[in-house]
């Protein structure tokens, strides 16, 4: 299956592509998770790799207004799972298999939202880096 309109889906909410900045995207699909691994006697590396693998996400917004901002945060927030951990069931392109998979993902708890003035009555916020980890 190819590209089908989004890059990022979490829970229910399909983040818009037009609040994303395209050269901020960063997409590390599908990486090995290594336990005990080691290096042998002649210095060769002995991958003990899991069965599942751990994608993140990453992104920025552009600069937004306040309620571009709030159908953002009231998507993200009215889909946890457990609002504590910030998580979700969420959908993503993974550009190395072409295809979008779902995995079980949290909001980075560095997330910080960054306020920048006010326009027409609206605070207007710098862009924001949005960093999804799956379990």
């Amino acid at each position: 299956m190819a590209y089908g309109g989004y890059l990022f889906r979490f829970g229910n909410y399909t983040f818009p592509d037009k609040y994303i900045d395209a050269d901020s995207v960063d997409i590390a699909p599908n990486r090995r998770l290594d336990v005990n691994s080691y290096l042998d006697g002649d210095g060769v590396t002995q991958r003990n790799t899991q069965k599942h693998t751990r994608t993140t996400v990453d992104f920025s917004t552009g600069t937004l207004y306040e309620t571009e901002m709030d159908e953002i945060t009231e998507g993200i927030v009215g889909n946890y799972l457990n609002p504590q951990e910030r998580d979700a069931m969420c959908s993503y392109y993974d550009m190395e298999n072409r295809c979008y998979k779902t995995g079980h993902f949290y909001l980075d708890s560095n997330m910080t939202w960054k306020p920048g003035g006010t326009a027409g009555g609206e605070l207007v916020y710098k862009p924001c880096k949005f960093s999804f980890v799956e379990y």
